[in-house]
């Protein structure tokens, strides 16, 4: 398919048509990534034979230099999105609107002042926007690879508190003190150029 996607249409044509592409993105199971990428590849063969989650975005960006999956999903809110854009050696072949799961911010059970709060850079402004009011001062921040990962440090005594998805909640028993509902988010495709 050589034009734009602008739809998961236009994504799912794509997939049909080329049954051994891999699609990297940000994992473990759980990330707001994989969560999309469930949706985009609802058959649960495809999403097995094709997912590949991967640790961090930087090597998502080297596996897709380096040719290890054909294609590499990112949201568009990633702070370094601009240097998959400026890549000479990829190509945008589209982007696709899916709203995110739902982000809380979290304690561990019983912790009531917590002075370690766990996230990722992508959403650790919410600290001081959506979750200003439950952000206890001051506090040391643990940065992750993902919510999940924060959601994993609280599970592991590494921090006491967090924002995490709703996949993060599945992995660790902790208390939700606020939510923040998804948004609607650009997903990102990226391929190498040929």
């Amino acid at each position: 398919m050589s034009g734009f996607w602008s739809s998961e249409q236009d994504f799912k044509h794509h997939i049909e048509k080329n049954p051994d592409v891999l699609i990297g993105t940000l994992g473990p199971k759980g990330t707001s990534c994989d969560h999309t990428l469930n949706y985009l590849l609802s058959d649960e063969n495809d999403l097995d034979r094709r997912r590949v989650l991967i640790d961090n975005f930087p090597d998502i960006y080297s596996s897709l230099i380096n040719s290890k999956i054909d294609i590499a999903m990112i949201p568009a809110a990633y702070t370094q999105a601009t240097e998959f854009f400026w890549s000479a050696e990829f190509k945008l072949l589209g982007s696709i609107i899916y709203k995110t799961p739902d982000y809380h911010f979290t304690h561990a059970k019983g912790v009531t002042k917590p002075r370690k709060i766990a996230t990722c850079s992508a959403v650790e402004h919410m600290l001081k926007k959506q979750f200003a009011h439950c952000t206890p001062e001051p506090y040391e921040l643990v940065i992750g690879a993902s919510t999940l990962a924060a959601a994993n440090d609280v599970a592991e005594g590494k921090a006491d508190a967090c924002i995490t998805n709703d996949g993060g909640l599945k992995e660790a028993d902790l208390e939700v003190i606020h939510t923040q509902k998804g948004v609607d988010m650009s997903w990102l495709f990226f391929r190498k150029k040929t």
